[in-house]
């Protein structure tokens, strides 16, 4: 079969698989961050889901930093 081929016969196949960093994403995007900060939450949450930490430990430690980050950053835009 012909590359052609492949792609006529496969053309209304779509693979609907949602990133997961989409995901995560999302979870940070309402929360009024910089986008270097969001960038740090995204990549924190993707290394703690790595490891053996218990959930509820992982979930109250985003939610610390996310309030410190959130501190930290009202705090630099008065200046």
């Amino acid at each position: 079969m012909s590359e052609a081929d492949n792609r006529k016969r496969n053309e209304h196949v779509q693979q609907q698989r949602p990133s997961v960093r989409k995901l995560i994403y999302s979870e940070f995007e309402q929360q009024g961050l910089t986008k270097r900060n969001l960038e740090y939450m995204v990549k924190l949450k993707e290394e703690l889901a790595r490891t053996k930490l218990p959930t509820a430990k992982q979930d109250d430690t985003i939610q610390q930093t996310l309030a410190e980050i959130k501190t930290a950053q009202k705090n630099w835009s008065d200046c």
